[in-house]
């Protein structure tokens, strides 16, 4: 693993799912999914606000890649800001053979760097990357839907490791049972 040589204050990583588990299948074309998409947007500007000007996000799915996305648009439409995107990906294998993949291949020579992780197995790839993204942060920002325990989790832990955490759901009904002084929701 590469040590990206910056400052974690200013270095916020992002973990998402399939946005398909969110709308159940209906696309890209509705209010619900554009909504979700620009409090994305949103909060990677407060994160620049608060002094973020590095971004860590695998991409292995449809919000990773819309993450990796807007940071690349912030970035040319705020060059003085110098945004940073680090793609982190396995050293072996794809995480899917989807259209996420195929855009993420878009997305790889326009990063700022790629952190391989060298795993033997495929179902380690997503334990290895989160560990790596909280090691190399001050912020994370976590998109899921109610019935992601897993994401929840690593929300949990980035708050007990001080990182100042955003959990954007899908739903405005509120769930989260996370009480520490570092959580923002947003619905």
């Amino acid at each position: 693993m590469q040590n990206i040589g910056r400052d974690a204050a200013g270095t916020c990583c992002f973990l998402g799912q399939s946005f398909e588990k969110f709308f159940e299948g209906q696309g890209e074309n509705n209010s619900a999914y554009m909504s979700l998409l620009i409090k994305i947007v949103l909060e990677i500007e407060s994160k620049m606000d608060k002094g973020c000007d590095t971004f860590l996000t695998p991409l292995c799915c449809n919000a990773e890649i819309w993450f990796a996305e807007a940071v690349l648009d912030l970035r040319r439409a705020y060059p003085d800001k110098h945004l940073r995107l680090i793609s982190i990906l396995p050293a072996k294998e794809d995480c899917s053979a989807g259209p996420a993949s195929r855009r993420a291949q878009h997305i790889v020579p326009l990063s700022d760097e790629v952190v391989t992780l060298d795993i033997s197995r495929a179902a380690d790839y997503m334990q290895t990357c989160v560990g790596y993204m909280l090691a190399h942060a001050g912020h994370l920002i976590v998109v899921r839907d109610e019935r992601n325990a897993g994401a929840h989790a690593v929300a949990e832990e980035a708050c007990k490791k001080g990182l100042e955490t955003t959990v954007i759901t899908s739903k405005g009904d509120r769930k989260d049972t996370i009480t520490v002084r570092h959580l923002t929701i947003l619905h």
